[in-house]
């Protein structure tokens, strides 16, 4: 139980059961003992018996803390490895922003994505807000903005210049890990997925909707979706529709 005291409760403890111990010790020695010589010799042997006990029971806190300690430090790692799993196996890209200095950290994933090597990158949040596609950037601002307000994590999707050139889509989430105590925002973290695939594959979906799979020139469905949105602006709008092949 000792053990598990804060270091202040156990000086207190210390210094009393020091004082204690020089009082009463000195008192039942000069009770017993009437001679002078015999007197300081147990006056020494107390003082070393006093130094020994203190010194086992020291040694023992600090042990017991360091034990403490190492397996406070193991149990973290442990966590850290097992989300270091997590993460390489659902292919996320991490990232640690901190607010206050405008720096942030990512992990070789994130900049996988973007074609990067660490030497590419600096540490700055301008280098990470510059790759942003301009089409985004306000919606990556407003949902770091409202997160930070509302303490809500976000989840968004928008492009990211590759080192290649050509724009990645993304899947970014984020949210508020560290205030401080005015509750200002010190520290935000989140993931990176890369969607170009789905993206690219929904794209592919939509354009074989509005468009013939053989011309691939827009067919009956995009002609009715322009039309609706032209009579809407344009109420007066009149057209020809000429059917040359019954198809």
């Amino acid at each position: 139980m000792l053990f598990n005291m804060n270091p202040l409760r156990i000086v207190i403890i210390y210094a009393l059961f020091s004082v204690l111990w020089i009082y009463f010790s000195d008192h039942a020695v000069e009770y017993f003992v009437t001679n002078t010589t015999l007197f300081a010799t147990l006056s020494t042997y107390k003082g070393f018996f006093f130094v020994f006990i203190t010194s086992v029971l020291l040694y023992s806190l600090i042990k017991t803390k360091i034990l403490q300690i190492e397996s406070m430090q193991k149990k973290l790692k442990e966590n850290e490895q097992r989300l270091e799993h997590v993460i390489q196996g659902a292919n996320l890209g991490y990232w640690d922003w901190d607010y206050v200095h405008h720096t942030h950290v990512v992990n070789d994933i994130w900049l996988s994505f973007l074609g990067l090597k660490r030497e590419d990158i600096d540490d700055m949040d301008t280098d990470w807000s510059k790759r942003i596609h301009p089409d985004d950037q306000m919606i990556a601002h407003n949902a770091i903005e409202n997160t930070i307000r509302n303490n809500k994590p976000y989840v968004i999707e928008f492009r990211m210049r590759h080192q290649n050139g050509h724009w990645v889509w993304i899947e970014g989430s984020g949210a508020v890990v560290e205030r401080d105590k005015m509750g200002a925002a010190l520290r935000l973290a989140g993931t990176h997925r890369d969607i170009s695939d789905r993206k690219n594959a929904q794209q592919e979906v939509l354009f074989l909707a509005l468009n013939d799979p053989l011309t691939k020139l827009p067919n009956r469905v995009y002609l009715k979706q322009e039309l609706e949105k032209r009579l809407v602006n344009e109420p007066a709008l009149s057209f020809i529709f000429l059917d040359l092949d019954s198809f």
